[in-house]
């Protein structure tokens, strides 16, 4: 029987990534004769360049959908093109994890909390931020991000406009009972200020809440669309709300998958194919870096579809030169024996989710609360955890990973 089943595991996934490398040969250790000296000379590996080079091949399992924007979809693969052409942004994170601000980006930024119980950011952006095609972002920019973002019109058309989900007023202007966003200020050319809901303060990863990056709202509704402030918070002008929403529609869809698109962030999407589900991406080389001023250094980035049945064989035979987010114990157990005969590294990382069994309660004998006792008392949880993941997983007993 078809049966969605929930809510007695969840598990932690550990997910490989497998990369072409260069081979070493181990190290041989003598135990006895005389110590031989080498006198030949150490090679230095290779010197890190300077300046954007070479290509970078990446199978991903996922087909690409060319829906680009994540406010229609949850698709894995897009997001990642998404992310490459996505940057800039007032919240960073480093490679442990931690959020910090951007000094890239942000020039100075201020926090106040509020007599009401909210907490207000005030954010001031540098000067000389472009986009790839040099045009100027702003910090009109950012605040386009929340209002488009959290705008009924996405509603309309069966998106998700969660964007200012925290912010004051969001559940009025999403639901467009207000056109104007006061938890979203426009202080000036390059000022702007979130405010976030009493509901989520305080909050441990506070920052997230207020990490928000630029968004050239033109090129998805057109020229005769602006950004106001006359003191009472951000709105739209030019008829962009939901009584008005059918004039945009055609306008949002083409731009969802528009080839050539703006860039904020390290790369430009050049190109996408949709029969091969690949997509091209190159340099941006008006990018000012991540928050410690990284710039990219691989200067194609060719992203497409691989087959869980040959993916493997792919990388090994030069067809991609990286495959990610190998999740099955047997995907990760066939690279590890890859990396096993030379020539290949591979990364283990905690997946930063987990997987579960669901019961259907509102139908079938799982509605019955005796029934759902009995499979969870039946299941041995440990077991089940081993058989699903191939041993490269771990029981948790709640709604998070690693």
């Amino acid at each position: 029987m078809r049966r969605k089943l929930a809510l007695l595991l969840s598990l932690v996934l550990l997910l490989s990534v497998f990369t072409a490398c260069g081979k070493k040969e181990p190290a041989v250790v003598e135990d006895d004769g005389p110590e031989v000296v080498d006198d030949e000379p150490v090679e230095d590996g290779p010197e890190k360049p300077t300046e954007p080079m070479g290509e970078l091949i990446i199978g991903n399992t996922t087909e690409l959908s060319g829906d680009w924007p994540p406010y229609w979809q949850n698709n894995a693969s897009d997001k990642a093109i998404w992310d490459f052409i996505s940057g800039q942004g007032t919240v960073d994170m480093t490679f442990e994890g931690e959020y910090l601000v951007n000094d890239t980006t942000v020039d100075n930024f201020e926090s106040e909390e509020n007599e009401d119980g909210s907490k207000t950011y005030t954010w001031t952006i540098k000067d000389g931020l472009v986009y790839d095609d040099g045009s100027p972002i702003t910090a009109k920019d950012y605040v386009a991000s929340v209002l488009l973002w959290s705008s009924p019109v996405l509603s309309e058309m069966s998106g998700k406009p969660s964007y200012g989900l925290r912010y004051v007023g969001y559940k009025a202007f999403t639901n467009g009972e207000s056109e104007v966003f006061p938890g979203v200020r426009l202080l000036d050319d390059n000022t702007f200020s979130l405010t976030v809901d009493p509901e989520y303060v305080p909050y441990f990863y506070e920052l997230a809440n207020v990490a928000v990056g630029p968004t050239k709202w033109t090129f998805y509704v057109g020229e005769e669309v602006d950004i106001a402030d006359d003191g009472e918070g951000a709105y739209f002008t030019g008829g962009f709300n939901k009584e008005n929403w059918k004039d945009y529609e055609a306008k949002l869809n083409e731009a969802r998958r528009a080839i050539p698109r703006p860039s904020s962030g390290p790369y430009v999407l050049e190109s996408y194919d949709n029969a091969s589900k690949t997509a091209v991406l190159k340099v941006n080389p008006n990018y000012p870096g991540d928050y410690t001023g990284q710039k990219p250094l691989i200067e194609t980035v060719i992203y497409r579809k691989v087959t869980q049945e040959t993916a493997l064989d792919e990388l090994s035979t030069g067809g991609v030169d990286l495959l990610a987010q190998m999740a099955s114990g047997d995907e990760i157990n066939a690279g590890l024996d890859l990396v096993e005969k030379g020539g290949f590294a591979f990364t283990e990382y905690p997946r930063a989710g987990y997987g579960k069994l669901m019961f259907q309660c509102d139908f079938g004998p799982t509605q019955f609360l005796e029934v759902r006792q009995a499979i969870a008392h039946l299941l041995d949880r440990n077991d089940f955890a081993k058989a699903f993941t191939g041993g490269f997983g771990t029981v948790v007993n709640g709604p998070y990973g690693e």
